[in-house]
């Protein structure tokens, strides 16, 4: 005599169903931070233009002032003139179709997860955008504004990549010394503070050999847990350290891999890059988000619906002696 079971006899696996939890599962989210520390533009309406300018007046120069004779008139005047830096908005875009059919009997409303989901690209590709921008942007020829960990500098920034190509993770890794020539270089530059302090955008994988070396490690433990920002690890050395995970990585210079061994950290100030102001303004080039589900001439049955955003965005190197660029490999494997 059988027993009836799940699989016995055979139609009762007709009878049987999977049951779908309606909680979608963690998916992986990047951390983006250089969207928030640029410096920021408007372009409003009725602009004429797709055109972000910025301008740089020159830097203090003590051989313009003058020694006075009394009785006489100066006769030589300063003039201070401004360097422009200029990014051309671009208009970028996705969308997404979905049937009538699957928006009835799917549980996991596809139209908004397919829309959420845009949205991380979006971000991401702005991200993108921005960090080879800058990463493009810097002067290969003077290495003031790209270090090399392990590498004796030698002001020409495709020999000092070779070099640093050639040593070994443990030899080329970030330390704090690393981190301190980034810094110094912008003090002697003169970079100003974003609220106080410099800002290190660094990659995780940076960020497993600089929390093994117990000068950094004692200072993050001190921070303010609290009054961390997302992402934020620690103040060291009036720099706050915040990991990103979508960083610039090459095995062949300023070509970017995402399976590249050497990484980059950016070390700035205030007003070293540029980015559009957008979000929050009556910009026309803001992002917006376009949902087509009502029947038309293509469609008279309305069988599906159609959803995408659109955005403009651009990015901009503005003075590349506030930025210093960081290589070095990693330990982490």
């Amino acid at each position: 005599m059988s027993t009836t079971s799940t699989t016995n006899p055979a139609d009762v696996a007709n009878r049987l169903q999977t049951y779908f939890s309606k909680k979608l599962l963690a998916h992986a989210v990047n951390e983006l931070r250089l969207g928030e520390y640029g410096m920021k533009a408007d372009l409003p309406q009725k602009a004429s233009s797709k055109d972000i300018r910025w301008f740089r007046k020159r830097e203090a120069d003590s051989d313009e002032v003058q020694t006075l004779t009394e009785g006489t008139a100066i006769s030589t005047f300063t003039e201070v003139a401004l360097t422009a830096v200029t990014a051309t908005l671009a208009q970028y875009g996705e969308a997404t179709k979905i049937t009538d059919i699957l928006r009835l009997i799917d549980a996991y409303e596809p139209l908004r997860m397919n829309i959420d989901t845009m949205g991380e690209d979006a971000a991401l590709h702005a991200d993108t955008i921005t960090r080879n921008a800058i990463m493009t942007g810097l002067n290969d020829s003077d290495s003031t504004s790209e270090r090399f960990a392990g590498v004796t500098g030698t002001l020409d920034s495709s020999v000092d990549f070779t070099s640093l190509l050639g040593l070994s993770a443990e030899n080329a890794k970030m330390t704090r010394g690393v981190a301190l020539g980034a810094i110094t270089t912008l003090k002697v530059n003169k970079t100003p503070k974003i609220n106080g302090s410099y800002i290190a955008v660094i990659p995780p994988a940076i960020s497993h050999d600089l929390q093994q070396d117990q000068v950094f490690l004692d200072a993050f433990t001190r921070s303010d847990i609290s009054a961390l920002r997302r992402g934020e690890l620690g103040t060291v050395d009036k720099v706050m350290y915040v990991e990103a995970t979508n960083p610039f990585q090459e095995d062949v210079y300023k070509t970017h891999s995402s399976s590249g061994s050497i990484y980059a950290s950016l070390f700035f100030g205030k007003n070293a890059y540029g980015v559009p102001k957008l979000a929050g303004t009556n910009s026309p080039w803001k992002p917006s988000i376009i949902i087509n589900d009502k029947p038309d001439k293509s469609d008279p049955l309305n069988q599906y619906c159609t959803a995408g955003w659109k955005a403009f965005w651009a990015a901009k190197l503005l003075n590349s002696n506030f930025i210093c660029a960081v290589r070095s490999k990693t330990t982490y494997a």
